[in-house]
């Protein structure tokens, strides 16, 4: 169902030994943004010189079917860090400021509803329940799409990290090709006698160590990087400082409504309901909203 901000830009190995902690505080503390704007952008810098690179390679004997995977899960990586910076991290300040912004509404319902608790007259007490309810429901959903697109950054990381650890792989599997043929010259090299011999063997090196040294490491290096700052996004951050806050948000949102729905149920059916009864439920009500939603939403914000 969506991870780069995904941001100020950090250093790789920054990206890769900062440690983050589980966080029970949704869109939490302010330096995991930062971490994730960091590997976004990273992973926006390497694409402006990937194509030269896969073009160096074009000239070795990597095949170009490992190429052209190589060059689509880049491309497909890039996006996605684009799809961060442009869109999602905007997406998730905006749902955090709107959420925050309706606790004063919210607090005033409140307020109204338990002054129309009437145990002869619950029906304006249902309406502003209702209205209520319906309030929470465009919130949940807002926070349900979100994590939708989160879940599908994260699940189309994986998809490339796995690609290019193959592609990776054969860069590698090519590399130690050239590095078998050097060594074999080298070994000739050194039992040569004639200065003929050795200046023929050495010209006989300097191709071989220039796609090995020029064209695939610079490759290799760069794709390398590239897997580690997109587990950086699913591994580092996501799963650990976001996606479990959010899936736990979630969770209590689903249980506001729940509970809203339950006393609008119970009103319903038995209208003269106890005035206390209603209290104490609108008394757990205001708990969820205050203390597990924008406690823990003002508290990360604040940061």
């Amino acid at each position: 169902m969506f991870i780069r901000n995904l941001i100020c830009l950090c250093c790789l190995t920054v990206c890769q030994l900062i440690p983050v902690s589980p966080s029970h505080q949704v869109f939490a503390e302010s330096e995991i943004p930062t971490v994730m704007d960091g590997l976004a952008n990273h992973i926006i810098d390497l694409h402006d010189s990937f194509a030269e690179k896969l073009n160096g390679a074009s000239e070795t004997s990597i095949s170009h079917t490992v190429l052209s995977s190589l060059t689509q899960y880049e491309t497909s990586a890039y996006e996605q860090a684009q799809l961060w910076r442009d869109s999602l991290k905007g997406n998730m300040e905006s749902i955090k400021n709107q959420i925050l912004a309706y606790d004063t509404t919210f607090n005033n319902l409140y307020e109204e509803i338990r002054q129309q608790v009437n145990p002869h007259d619950n029906q304006k007490l249902v309406q502003s329940l209702q209205t209520l309810q319906q309030d929470i429901l465009n919130k949940k959903e807002n926070i349900r799409v979100f994590i939708t697109k989160i879940e599908t950054l994260k699940e189309t990381g994986a998809t490339n990290s796995r690609q290019l650890q193959t592609d990776l792989a054969q860069i590698n599997l090519c590399m130690d090709g050239y590095r078998t043929e050097i060594n074999h010259l080298q070994d000739q090299l050194d039992k040569a006698t004639s200065a003929k011999e050795r200046e023929r063997l050495a010209d006989q090196m300097m191709e071989p160590s220039a796609k090995l040294y020029d064209k695939l490491e610079p490759l290799y290096n760069s794709v390398n990087t590239l897997i580690r700052n997109i587990n950086g996004v699913n591994d580092g951050v996501l799963t650990i400082g976001w996606q479990i806050s959010l899936v736990e948000m979630h969770t209590n949102w689903n249980s506001l409504d729940s509970t809203l729905t339950e006393l609008i149920e119970q009103i319903k059916k038995a209208p003269n309901v106890s005035p206390a009864f209603i209290s104490k439920r609108l008394d757990t009500i205001k708990d969820i909203w205050s203390m597990d939603i924008i406690a823990k939403l003002g508290s990360g914000a604040n940061k």
